[in-house]
């Protein structure tokens, strides 16, 4: 019994170390384009989602040379324009929004602010649309696949138990054809 507990130990070993080093070498633009494309209910192209995701790239990088800020561009006559975060520190009510990470100035009044409900003034770009359909899915992935923090397990668990399968799949996939090229 204790061998065949042990052989189960390194299976399991082995399966999370090709997904986390799947994760590490695939976790960039091209990777999230590919993984996007491979989803059954996704109907926009692997270039187009490629062309999507390096346009929400803010070109702001970590110390450790990774994409650390995703925001939505915001068109330059928009009501309300996002401040950085040295212009936020200085803001008399900075509000950063969740999910775009974009900082406004709530005391500055226009007609989107003060921001009712505590509802972001980039709302309407925190969606990509695709043949006339909204797809929230992609910019809320493309935020958690990007963001700060632990990555990995915020794409996990954004993803329904098909898609987690599929995603630990594609990394270990992505991981192990790698090794073997």
């Amino acid at each position: 019994m204790k061998e065949a507990f042990e052989l189960l130990d390194d299976v399991v070993l082995k399966a999370f170390e090709l997904v986390a080093d799947g994760w590490n070498n695939f976790n960039g633009v091209d990777g999230f384009a590919e993984f996007c494309s491979s989803l059954s209910h996704v109907r926009m192209p692997e270039d187009e989602i490629w062309d999507y995701a390096m346009a929400m790239c803010d070109p702001h990088w970590d110390a450790n040379g990774h994409h650390a800020v995703v925001r939505p561009n915001i068109p330059e006559d928009h009501p309300v324009q996002p401040l950085t975060e040295e212009e936020a520190s200085k803001a008399k009510d900075p509000v950063r929004c969740g999910t775009c990470l974009h900082f406004w100035d709530d005391a500055i009044p226009t007609s989107m602010t003060p921001a009712p409900a505590a509802r972001c003034p980039f709302e309407a770009f925190h969606y990509v649309e695709y043949g006339g359909v909204r797809d929230d899915w992609i910019e809320d992935l493309h935020t958690q696949w990007f963001s700060n923090g632990d990555r990995f397990w915020s794409v996990f668990w954004r993803l329904d138990p098909d898609n987690k399968k599929a995603f630990l799949t594609w990394l270990a996939m992505k991981q192990a054809q790698r090794e073997h090229a």
